[in-house]
């Protein structure tokens, strides 16, 4: 248990340390700090519900299309390791695919913004194999987008995220991706050669093939054919043997396969990122993971104090009384230390008390395709609150999301939401404290 002068260094240290920031971004802000981000995060308490109306969600795609337009794809992008550069080659598709993503959704809420959506989708998809984003996986993986046949050997993380979005672009708007099948052929063969893809050279990262799989799936789906199933249920079957955490029954983040070994435990922004793409790969395992991540990671933000027993009871109260009621998720679950859960890395972005910011950006769509709409509402006002939105000329920005991909994110969490909420009657238990 930490002490309470303990809690003070660790508030003292956020407020001092500065957060990483993203060269030639195509939003208009500058990164906030972890100060802003705990001084919003106070703010919340009395934050006002999100909006939901067409002017608000069309403002949210200008601003988007603002920030992607302002990419230079002509130019090759930069390189990276895939562990600790990462973020100036991945942020820029990341924000590419998450907007896309949600294009593919948003005619189910604004039918008549279909065509303009197909015609984004389709820019989207073309600007993903230009030099400028793909450069980052050629060093890796070779030519992601030879002029015939399938790739070479296939980047899980970025044909993952490319193959994803275009089976969604054709089950949802219409839009036929050219070449795909080549794409669709490299997964099979490679799934056939081994269970799991790297996302990197010799980096297993479970989460990243969620989007491959899912692809996979619905791609069987619209063309009717079965050839996935084997290659998915044979990589669900070796997750459950041998990298599920024993405390917690999550995912592990990362892996080594070749001796059946993990590389670390499981992190709320693997598995809120996996939760995305594990209904399309099997249900059963998805509702599992839900649960004990719902067991082990979910919780409302006012009770994030509650389990420090060496804290006074004056300062419980306060924390209960000053922090919003909104659900979050932590970046790694309850069964380990409260140490322990206070440190993530670039993947996970800034951990505040060990809440995940990543982790809880992610939830809001994983929530959503549970059926946990109140879960998601819930977190979903929190971020729209955390990310400070203005409205720029006609665009609706969200000047303090770190990068235009965590407004890509947040979109797509709103969207899932208001789609899959007003699709059933939410069954969800009550928000209770």
């Amino acid at each position: 248990m930490i002490r309470s002068t303990s809690l003070f260094v660790l508030f003292l240290a956020i407020w001092m340390i500065p957060l990483p920031t993203m060269e030639k971004s195509g939003q208009h802000h500058a990164e906030p700090s972890l100060f802003e981000l705990v001084q919003n995060a106070l703010k919340a308490k009395e934050r006002k519900p999100w909006p939901k109306d067409e002017r608000h969600l069309l403002g949210e795609v200008l601003a988007l299309e603002k920030a992607l337009d302002a990419y230079d794809l002509e130019t090759p992008g930069p390189t990276t390791d895939g562990w600790s550069d990462f973020i100036q080659a991945e942020w820029p598709f990341m924000a590419l695919a998450y907007s896309g993503m949600a294009l593919t959704r948003l005619p189910e809420r604004l039918p008549q913004q279909r065509q303009r959506c197909a015609e984004r989708v389709r820019w989207i998809l073309k600007a993903m194999r230009q030099p400028g984003i793909r450069n980052f996986v050629v060093d890796h993986f070779g030519e992601p987008f030879p002029e015939r046949g399938s790739p070479s050997s296939m980047s899980v993380f970025f044909h993952g995220h490319y193959f994803y979005m275009a089976m969604l672009a054709e089950e949802h708007l219409g839009v036929v991706t050219p070449g795909i099948d080549e794409i669709r052929d490299g997964f099979i063969r490679d799934y056939k050669k081994a269970w799991i893809l790297p996302s990197y050279h010799s980096m297993y990262y479970s989460s990243d093939n969620g989007s491959a799989l899912a692809a996979l799936a619905i791609y069987d789906r619209l063309r009717g054919k079965n050839d996935s199933r084997p290659i998915r249920q044979r990589f669900i079957k070796n997750i459950q043997k041998h990298y599920l955490d024993e405390d917690s029954g999550l995912v592990v983040t990362y892996l080594d396969p070749d001796h059946q070994k993990t590389v670390g435990g499981p992190r709320g922004t693997g598995t809120m990122y996996l939760g995305l793409y594990l209904p399309n790969i099997d249900t059963s395992f998805a509702k599992d993971q839900w649960k004990k991540a719902r067991r082990t990671m979910v919780q409302p933000m006012n009770l994030l104090l509650l389990e420090q027993q060496n804290l006074p009871t004056w300062a419980q109260g306060l924390a209960m009384g000053s922090l919003p009621k909104a659900w979050i998720c932590m970046e790694r679950p309850s069964t380990v230390s409260w140490a322990e859960r206070q440190w993530g890395d670039q993947d996970s972005g800034p951990v505040i008390l060990g809440v995940g910011t990543s982790a809880s950006a992610f939830m809001m769509i994983t929530a959503s395709r549970m059926g946990e709409h109140d879960i998601a509402d819930s977190i979903i006002g929190l971020a729209h609150h955390m990310a400070v939105y203005r409205w720029i000329d006609d665009q609706y920005v969200a000047t303090s999301a770190f990068h235009e991909v965590g407004q890509a994110i947040i979109f797509l969490g709103k969207v899932e939401h208001l789609i899959s909420s007003a699709a059933s009657l939410s069954h969800s238990p009550s928000m209770t404290y």
